[in-house]
């Protein structure tokens, strides 16, 4: 079962594309078993880890807004603290909204922790967003 459908995504792009789970692993900087443990569900990899494992497969993680606002292709946790800004809420307000502690969300948009992947559609979510998939190419563009 996976963690979420981006982790699944990334499993049938590896496949699909006819690329070894070792070749994956050595151009994320992870080791084989913890790439393996991603794909099966076993494990839910940090955003540092599911940005390098989008990067190994030519993609990036992005932000997609369900209205109002076009896809953010910059970093997700900066995209995300960018679109709470602009609709006027308090990291303590929001916090409070979406179950999330205000010092949660703090260390997220700060840097000093790098929140799981179930904790990030989690945020996107509350804000009306969900975390897609797409080509590297495209999410520079965005």
């Amino acid at each position: 079962m996976h963690a979420h459908p981006i982790t699944e995504q990334l499993t049938d792009l590896r496949r699909s594309a006819g690329i070894s789970r070792s070749t994956v692993a050595a151009r994320a900087g992870v080791q084989w078993a913890l790439l393996r443990r991603w794909e099966i569900g076993e494990h839910v990899p940090v955003l540092s880890n599911l940005m390098l494992w989008a990067a190994a497969l030519d993609c990036a993680v992005v932000v997609q807004p369900r209205v109002g606002l076009p896809r953010l292709g910059a970093n997700p946790v900066v995209a995300l603290a960018e679109i709470r800004r602009r609709r006027g809420l308090s990291q303590f307000g929001f916090a409070a909204d979406a179950g999330l502690t205000q010092s949660q969300v703090s260390q997220w948009e700060g840097g000093r922790v790098s929140p799981g992947l179930r904790a990030l559609a989690g945020w996107a979510d509350a804000l009306g967003c969900e975390l897609v998939l797409v080509p590297a190419v495209l999410a520079a563009a965005a």
